[in-house]
């Protein structure tokens, strides 16, 4: 008995590991497709934050964004 409990206790996480292990590979083949959509997406968000930024707007929609949500300080 103990030792099939330990058996399983030894083996379970290698078995979840390799579902966990197929799930990402399909998840890397998707951001591979799409890497180019990606990349143009997450510069442009760069880009729109640094204005925000630089125009000191930053400040203001976060604020108003605390406020709507109810976590303001």
């Amino acid at each position: 008995m103990l030792l099939g409990v330990y058996a399983l206790g030894l083996g379970i996480p290698f078995v979840l590991f390799a579902l966990g292990f197929a799930r990402a590979l399909a998840v890397t083949a998707f951001l591979r497709r799409h890497a180019h959509g990606l990349s143009l997406a997450s510069g442009t968000i760069l880009v729109v934050f640094g204005v925000l930024l630089a125009t000191g707007q930053l400040v203001r929609l976060t604020t108003d964004l605390a406020r709507f949500t109810g976590l303001a300080l």
